[in-house]
């Protein structure tokens, strides 16, 4: 089943946010795996793995206010990254940084 995108959902803050945090976690930048560990958490922490917030110290710091804009969106709006429309990208995070597992992103889903 394909998920509704509401794109609707999300402030111009946020979008910006999530835009440059898939960006830099599909970059090959030293914070790379470290935002990707970020976005697999709120995706599914339980089968990615978790997220250590002591990552943040290594952020710079407009990427650590990213961060909080999205764990802000997280808390509140209860949906994942896909009905946003960024489904493709938390799969091609998932891919460049698999868990142990190795459970595709889209098919554990609750």
């Amino acid at each position: 089943m394909e998920t509704e995108i509401a794109t609707d959902l999300l402030t111009d803050q946020q979008r910006a946010a999530l835009d440059d945090l898939f960006r830099i976690a599909l970059d090959y930048s030293g914070t790379s795996s470290r935002v990707a560990r970020f976005l697999l958490a709120c995706w599914n922490a339980d089968e990615n793995g978790g997220w250590d917030p002591i990552d943040m110290w290594a952020y710079d710091p407009r990427v650590a206010d990213e961060v909080w804009i999205v764990l802000d969106l997280v808390c509140h709006a209860g949906h994942y990254f896909d009905v946003y429309g960024y489904g493709d990208q938390i799969t091609d995070v998932w891919r460049r940084y698999p868990p142990q597992q190795k459970t595709d992103p889209t098919s554990g889903k609750e």
